[in-house]
């Protein structure tokens, strides 16, 4: 109930006023973001696993790259209704914006839950030159 009595006064605020506050929040809301993506390379460079290390590394720079290319979507969008010409404009942004989300979602999949190690079936422990096959921890 106390968060609804301060947001009251913001809606007497004149327009201008309530757009500035906005940008405030934005850019706040960002700051945080970024934050957070930089604390999560900061975490995976730490890894003792040199591949987890380096996954991680390089999907927090996607994720970087993903909320830059986020803002300047939202940025575009809050100008007002968007024509058929402006949203073709904007398409390719979007479809960047997708790609990216995809990728970064495809790391952290590697981080979170590792491919489980293959092994040969038993009818094929021996390879067709007669060495049998030995599975190792790596």
């Amino acid at each position: 109930m106390e968060s609804q009595e301060q947001a009251a006064p913001q809606a007497d605020l004149p327009p201008e006023t309530e757009a500035a506050a906005q940008a405030v929040i934005r850019r706040q809301e960002m700051q945080r973001r970024l934050d957070r993506v930089t604390a999560y390379g900061n975490a995976s460079l730490g890894k003792r696993n040199p591949l987890l290390a380096t996954l991680g590394s390089v999907n927090s720079g996607l994720m970087r790259v993903n909320l830059y290319v986020e803002e300047a979507l939202v940025q575009t969008l809050a100008t007002g209704p968007l024509t058929i010409e402006q949203i073709q404009k904007v398409q390719p942004s979007v479809d960047l914006l997708l790609r990216l989300t995809r990728q970064i979602d495809r790391l952290a999949q590697l981080e979170i839950k590792p491919r489980p190690r293959r092994s040969l079936p038993p009818d094929s422990a021996t390879n067709q030159n007669g060495v049998k096959h030995v599975d190792v921890e790596s």
